[in-house]
This record gives C-alpha cells, structure tokens and sequence, in this order.
C-alpha cells in the first residue's frame, strides 16, 4: 500500500512538472506572439525601420511558424537586401523541409533571390550542396562555379565540391582524362590562394594519365607561372584585408579601392568584377563603394558585353541600371546615386515618367538637410530642360510650371534652409536669358538670387549678372555694375572694378571708362584705408607670429600682377617691417590713385566725428538695421524714453548713412532701458539694439539660450501677417507669458515662426496639446519645446531627425515661394495645394498626388 502511494505521488509531481512546462511555454509563445504583431505594426508606421525587421525575423523563429517566417521573409526583401547569414538561416529550414519537386523549385528560386542581393561564397557552397537535389544541376552549375570561384580566397572550396560531386560522377571513358584535365587548366588560370595545390593536383593527374591527354605540359606549366605572378600582387592585398575587422567598412573599402585601381589593369574583366561584388557586399552602406562600381562598368561597357556574351551568370549580366537599383536598396540617402540612376534611364532613352518616378522616390526618401534634394530636382530640370523643344510655346511653358514647382516646394518644405545659394534660381535665369528668351524675367529672378542669404556681398555673383544683362543691352550691364561696386562688404571688390573696367574696354567709350575709373577708384582706395587703419591695431604678438610665418611660406611665391596683397602680408611682420610695408603702400596708392586719395581726403572730414571714444563704452549703444536715409531727430523722436546726448551716424564715403551708428546716452541705466527697447521698430525695420563690446568673441556670443527650455516653445507656420501681440494673445489663453519674441527679417517682416515663453513649464505643456497641428487661416501650426541645436556645428549634424527648423539662424531673404518677383507658372489646380512658402508642417505626397502636381507631358 505505501508503495502504491509513493508511486501515486510521483506521477502527480511529473504532471505537476508538466502542467507547469506547458505554461511556460504557453507564457513564452503568447509574449513572442505579441512582439511579433509589436514588430508588424511598426513597419507599418514606418516602412524603413530596418531593426524592426531584424526582429520580426528573429521572433517569427522564435515563434517556430514556417508562415510567419515566410512572411516576415517577404516584407523584409519587399525592402531592404537580405544579409546573406539571414538567408542562410531561412535557406536551412527550407532545405530540410522540401520533399517534392515543387518545393525544389521554391527552394532553388530562394538561393537565387539570396545570390541576387549580395554577393557571397558561402551561399554558393550552400547552393551547390542543394543543385543534386534539382533535375539538371549542371545548368545550374554554369551559374554559380565561375563567378564563385573567382574569390581569391574562398573560391579554391567551389572548385574542389565540383570535382569531387560533378566530375567524380562521370562514367569512365577515353574522353574523362582530357576532360578533367581541362577543368584543371581552367582552374590554375585564375589567381586563386589555393593555386599551389591545385597545380601539384595536376602534375600528379597528369603523369598518371599523360597518354589519355592531348594538353602539352609545357603549356600547362607556363598558364601556372603566368596565374602565380600575378596571385603573388594580389596577395598582400588579400592578407591586409584579412586583418582588418570586418566592422571596420571605411578601412575595408579603402582597401578595395587601392586593390582595383593596383591591379585591374592585370586581371581578367570577370576578376575585376567580383572584386566589386565583394566590395559593395562587404561595405554595402557606403553609397561611394557603388559608384565605383557603376563607372567602372559604364567605362569598360565594351570589354563587359564580351563578359555577358559569354557567361550565363546573373553576376555577370548585370547591366548600370542593375546595379544602381541594388544601391539604391542599401542607401536611400545617396542623393548621387538617385542623380545616377536618372542618367541611367536617360542613357537608355527611358520615357519622362520613368525619370519622373526616380524624384518621387528622393522626395520621401527622408534626407535630414535639404542640399541633396536639391541637387535632386536640378537634375531632374536639366534633363527636362534637355527635352524640351524650346519652339514650342507649350513646352516652354511647362518646362517654367516646374521650375516653380521645384522652388516652392522646397521653400514649404525646409523654409529660410532650403537652396540659400539659389541654385535652382540661377539655372532657371540663364535659361530665360537664353533658350526660354525672356531676358526680363531672367533678370528678375537673378534679382531675387542677389536678395537671398548673403549672395549681394559675392563679386562673382554680380559679374555673371553684368554679363546676363548684356543681352539687354550695353546700359542694362553697366547699371549692375555700378550697383555692384557700390554695395557694402564686397567679398572680392577689386575683381568687381576689373571685370568692369575690361568691360568699358571692350564696349565703352572714353569717357564712359574714364566715368567708370573716377567713379570706381574713391572706392577702392577707401577700402585700402580701412586695411589699412585696421591693421595699425591688429599688430598684437600672436597675429604677428602667424602672419610672419604665412610671409616666411610666401617668400619664394611669384606676386601676381596688380593684386593688392602687401598690406595683408606686411601685417604680419616685426613693427619696422610693418612701418616700411605701410609706407610702400601709401606711395603706391599715391602714385597710381592720386584723384581717389584725394577724394578720401574730401571725405575724412565726413567722418572725423565716427571715432568712438573708449571711455564712454559704458554708456553707449550701438544701433543697427536702420533705414539708410534715417536721421539724427529721426531717432530721438523714436526713442523718448531714453536720455540720448549724442548720435553718430556712420556713413559712406558718399555722404549716406550705412544703417548703423553709436548713440550715447545719459547713463548707464538708460543704457539697459536702452537693451530693453532692442528691436522696436522704426519705419516697418526692427532696430537692433546692443551693448558695445571690443572683444569679438563677447560679440558673437548667442543672445540667447542653447539648451533645452521646458517653458519655452518654438512655433513655426504661424500666417506671416500676424503681429507678436497676436501671438501672445493666441497663447496667453494657456497660461501666464513671460516672453514672446516674434522672428523677423531686417526689413521687419515676419519669418512665420517665433518663441513663446511661459512661467510654468505645466502651462506650455497645456499650449503644446492645444496647438500643435492646428489649422491657421489656411496654415499648420508646429508647436515643440524649444530645444535649439548646438552652434558652430554644421548643418547635417545640428538636425537629428526629421525636416530642418531654422531657430532663428541666418538669414535667407525672401523665402523661397515668395521670392521677387512673384512670378507664377502653376496652373490654377496646384496653387490651391501650395498653401503658403512658409507651411513646413505640410504632410507629404503621395506619390500619385506627386505626379498629378507635376508636368502632364
């Protein structure tokens, strides 16, 4: 009886064992299945999450499900190229689980996908283990063996399955000698490491079985020699990148590169190839890897299409567009590769929508600044420009629709960030100066390019100008040049006055070069003087040291002929060098500029009354962003808060205030009454009001904070019409408002964003729920916690995610989509669509929407 009980109990401890596994495992399969639909649902917010697919792959085995894994399988190639350790993983459960032909079939059509994504010895040796299971493996063979077996290191294992699986088979006969030699002669012809091995695998065949075989050793020995001298140049190459980590892909593919480039003109065009295969396999996110690849395929097209003639495998089929495709897959944020595959199709002589289709794609590719969807679109308006027939009225005119198109998109999409150099502009101008011959639009729109960013200060903006207008006429040319000469802060002023003293050479009369001489010459020797003036109190040791070096590396150079460099260089020498340096200087602006000295002396008195006096810093602003005709009773009048006891205007050698001046005040509290009033405005122009501060690097310091600001928000896509006072009465419904700071252009107009700052960090919460992506007489509202990005850095990394917010950096006037002129080309439909230049928050197109706002050609 108590044996029968003891054996009672334990049968109820192994069920209880039992129960307990099952839930376990119940527990573990519940939780894998939840992950699972976790990972489905984030790729369908976000189709490129690439670690999202990584882990439905990895939990659709741990699910142990032959359906999820397929599926799991199909939406991560539907995407991205399968690495080929993850086929290899699918390849084994498919493998052992075929049983009919039609699973053959399924299974031999996967390790084709697999050999297609990337290339990689390991699945062929997988593969050519499985083709014994297909009918006719040596179709399959003539695939896989070449290209395979081409891997310098590896490609030894390829050849030794097949003569021990393929030729091994064979049936004996007079021929089998010959024929394995043959397969021999082949094998010691390509640079393999195995190469010693298989050479003394052939003597020793052939001495068994020299009276079967017609090859003559002589001529066997000599291709082994021949293969041998050229294994042993590409060995080391072969050993450096053995030790270098496979992690490691900028090292790798510098290796590949000197690789190819050192030994490409001795290998065969199939070597060569493969070389890029295990290049672009190896460093498949570099999108530089593929580019090389695509020249030199599209360079050596000739010597290839022999390849492809007489070779059956994929890997040596493959034509630029091929190739460009699979790049695309690996680096959606290549701009250049996109550009490469336009020209690609362009080449090919591939319809508009095709090339159409490729801009599409790069618009939502997710590019995190702006300038490489902008080298995007032009290439796309070039070929459409290459297209265009230009006696047609209607082309024309589209060609036009997508220039504007192209502009303000991307104004709505990146704001004040998106092309500040205009790039898009330019090219649009000269073609109205040209082809599309409307001279007068040109001219608008280059007026347009020299109102953005800081292009008015850029000499060889304003010559190109000069040389446009040209086609307008001799005056045309001649008013932007003198308009250009006459512009402040001029990079390279003395190139300006040169192209336009060639010019009245070449199209001027005498007195109009002589005009031109009297009007540019004042100008010139007045920025000498300021070099001049500035250098006397730059003379500190360490600047010394720095320019006396700078002379040192100069010595020897060649001056080049009338370039004024002798007061920058002298600079930088001891004080008697320097003395000498100045007086060389003064004698030579004397001798070759006497009228333009002497109309500086005219003018010193103008300015005598611009020293500042140092002792009074403390009690002196400075103003700036005036209007240029503003006056002394001007500001008084507009500031009578303020004690004011002296303005200093600063003006030009011309007489005209330069929108800046020193204004000194009563006291020191008047100076912070003062700073409190900065950017109040006069005449529409906020002015801006600051301390005077000598030391430079006090005076480049941001006004305001860097870091993240929980009471503070960042509002973009507010309707440009809105005041500061609208703002604040939109947020003052949420909370008490400590500040709200409006940005603006000089001219006092509206960039469509501003800072809203609370007491409570609990209340700009509330105004973040409230207002975020609310809709504004026709705009989107963005509202964020504001959280500037660094300073100093450039611009790709300061903007970690997502579309670039300018938090009231540089400039870039007009916005684009409202440049001047306003000139529009859009039909009627999409000017409905483009709400405004400033809606950044729009979301984005679908690619049918895309096209349907586009050329219907």
């Amino acid at each position: 009886m108590t044996e029968e009980k003891e054996e009672m109990d334990v049968a109820e401890q192994e069920d209880d064992t039992l129960s307990s596994d099952d839930s376990d495992d119940e527990e573990t399969e519940n939780k894998n299945l939840l992950l699972y639909l976790q990972a489905l649902q984030n790729i369908s917010e976000n189709k490129y999450s690439y670690n999202d697919y990584i882990q439905l792959v990895d939990v659709s085995f741990e699910i142990s499900d032959l359906d999820k894994i397929r599926e799991a399988y199909d939406l991560f190639a539907a995407v991205f190229p399968i690495a080929p350790q993850l086929w290899l993983r699918r390849l084994k459960i498919e493998t052992s689980l075929a049983s009919t032909e039609e699973d053959f079939v399924y299974v031999d059509v996967l390790y084709k996908k697999a050999l297609s994504d990337y290339y990689c010895t390991e699945v062929a040796l997988d593969y050519a283990e499985f083709l014994s299971k297909l009918p006719n493996p040596i179709n399959h063979w003539n695939e896989i063996l070449l290209p395979y077996a081409l891997d310098c290191m590896k490609g030894s294992e390829l050849f030794k399955f097949w003569r021990d699986n393929v030729y091994a088979a064979l049936e004996d006969g007079p021929d089998k000698p010959q024929a394995i030699c043959d397969f021999y002669e082949s094998e010691i012809e390509i640079p393999i490491f195995a190469l010693d091995d298989t050479f003394l695998e052939l003597k020793t065949f052939y001495e068994k079985n020299k009276e079967q075989i017609s090859s003559k050793w002589d001529v066997l020995e000599e291709k082994y020699h021949k293969t041998r001298k050229i294994l042993q140049k590409i060995i080391p190459f072969e050993k450096k990148l053995n030790l270098i980590d496979k992690s490691s892909h900028q090292e790798r593919a510098s290796v590949f590169r000197d690789y190819i480039e050192t030994c490409q003109n001795s290998l065969d065009p199939k070597v060569v190839l493969v070389l890029h295969e295990r290049m672009v396999t190896e460093c498949c996110l570099d999108a530089n890897v593929w580019l090389s690849y695509l020249t030199y395929v599209q360079e050596n097209e000739d010597l290839l299409e022999k390849v492809k003639n007489e070779q059956k495998a994929p890997v040596f089929k493959q034509t630029p567009l091929d190739i460009v495709n699979r790049a695309l897959r690996n680096c959606t944020w290549s701009h250049l590769l996109y550009i490469e595959k336009m020209r690609i199709l362009e080449v090919n002589k591939a319809k508009w929508e095709e090339v159409q289709t490729i801009l599409e794609e790069a618009t939502v590719a997710g590019f995190q600044t702006p300038e490489p969807i902008v080298s995007i679109w032009l290439e796309y308006l070039t070929y459409l420009a290459r297209k265009t027939d230009f006696q047609k009225d209607n082309e024309r005119d589209n060609l036009r629709k997508n220039f504007q198109f192209a502009w303000d998109t991307l104004g709505r999409d990146w704001g004040a960030l998106a092309d500040p150099q205009c790039k898009i502009l330019q090219y649009w101008s000269k073609l109205e100066y040209g082809k599309l011959g409307s001279a007068v639009k040109g001219r608008d729109l280059w007026y347009t390019v020299m109102e953005s960013s800081d292009n008015s200060t850029k000499a060889s903006l304003w010559t190109e100008f000069a040389y446009l207008e040209l086609q307008r006429g001799l005056e045309a040319a001649r008013k932007i040049y003198k308009k250009a000469v006459s512009t402040p802060n001029m990079d390279d002023l003395e190139s300006l006055v040169s192209s336009w003293i060639q010019f009245e050479r070449c199209y001027g009369s005498l007195q109009q070069l002589k005009t031109c001489q009297d009007y540019c010459l004042p100008i010139l020797a007045h920025q000498r003087h300021k070099r001049l003036a500035s250098s006397k109190q730059g003379g500190n040791k360490k600047n010394d040291e720095k320019a006396s070096k700078k002379t040192d590396e100069k010595k020897d150079t060649k001056p080049v002929k009338r370039k004024n460099t002798e007061e920058s260089e002298d600079n930088g020498e001891v004080q008697e060098k320097t003395s000498k340096g100045k007086k060389k200087l003064k004698a030579e602006m004397e001798e070759e500029l006497p009228c333009a000295l002497e109309h500086v002396k005219l003018n010193q008195d103008l300015h005598k009354d611009t020293e500042i006096d140092k002792s009074k810093d403390h009690v002196t602003v400075f103003f700036s962003n005036l209007n240029y005709d503003i006056t002394e009773d001007k500001i008084k009048e507009n500031f009578p808060e303020l004690t004011i006891k002296s303005v200093n205007l600063i003006k030009n050698v011309t007489g005209k205030t330069r929108g800046f001046g020193y204004i000194e005040l009563e006291s020191e509290v008047d100076v912070q009454k003062a700073l409190g009033l900065d950017r109040k405005e006069i005449d529409g122009r906020p002015v801006y009001i600051s301390k005077i501060l000598r030391d430079k690097s006090e005076r480049q310091k941001f006004k305001y904070a860097t870091e993240l600001e929980p009471n503070k928000l960042f509002v973009r896509g507010l309707p440009f019409e809105m005041s500061q006072d609208d703002v604040r009465d939109l947020f003052a419904k949420y909370g008490e408002i400590k500040d709200v700071r409006l940005v603006v252009h000089k001219s006092g107009k509206s960039k469509g964003f501003a800072y809203v700052e609370y007491v409570k960090e609990s209340d700009a919460s509330t105004a973040i729920l409230k207002l975020d992506q609310m809709d504004l007489k026709g705009q989107k509202l963005q509202v964020a916690i504001s959280a500037p990005p660094p300073r100093g850095k450039p611009e790709a990394s300061r903007i970690p995610t997502g579309r670039p917010v300018n938090l009231g950096g540089a400039k870039r006037q007009p916005h684009m989509g409202e440049a001047k002129p306003r000139i529009s080309f859009i039909p009627t439909s999409v000017q409905k669509k483009v709400v405004g230049g400033n809606d950044v928050a729009t979301k984005a197109k679908t690619n049918e929407e895309f096209r349907k706002m586009l050329l219907n050609k």
